[in-house]
């Protein structure tokens, strides 16, 4: 449960279901994966809610965009999100079953937010972080190491080697 808190009275505004939070820079959007069934119809093998995702605006408390892939049959979720810093697209990992990850079936999205359009699409790993000017995506991969991919070309520019597992992956203020 998402609950968000009014500390100046003390009281929760806004309560709902939802994973892969993600505040904008700016810190007047929440972007999140809900958890709420979204049905259509009476079929629940239709659920759209493992495939969208939903921008709240924090000062009305009201929706105010989704984003959904685009691909087709395939049973694919949305996962983990992140803001780029200029607060204009979106990199959300996309999974497929069973869920658990490995390279080359799990993939990132990356989503101009005004157009609601999926811009590129990367390899998928455990986690990622854009850099401070937002030229890069760097992303921690299941064999171990961090791959860099351009944002603009979708190229990557380097692989960091580890001995194990990457985790989280986060640039320093300055890059």
């Amino acid at each position: 449960t998402v609950k968000i808190w009014d500390p100046d009275r003390d009281f929760v505004e806004h309560r709902f279901g939802g994973s892969g939070l993600a505040v904008s820079p700016d810190g007047r959007r929440l972007i999140y994966r809900p958890s709420e069934p979204m049905v259509n119809g009476s079929d629940p093998e239709n659920s759209t809610a493992e495939r969208v995702l939903r921008i709240l605006d924090l000062g009305t408390l009201q929706e105010v965009s989704r984003l959904e892939l685009d691909d087709e049959g395939e049973k694919r979720r949305v996962g983990r999100s992140a803001w780029s810093p200029d607060g204009k697209h979106v990199a959300a990992m996309v999974m497929v079953p069973p869920f658990a990850g490995s390279e080359g079936e799990d993939a990132i999205a990356i989503w101009n937010v005004d157009q609601r359009t999926i811009v590129r699409r990367l390899p998928g790993g455990r986690r990622m972080d854009w850099s401070p000017d937002g030229k890069t995506l760097s992303v921690s991969s299941f064999s171990g190491g961090v791959k860099i991919y351009d944002f603009e070309t979708g190229d990557m520019r380097a692989t960091l080697r580890t001995r194990s597992n990457a985790g989280k992956v986060e640039y320093a203020p300055d890059g």
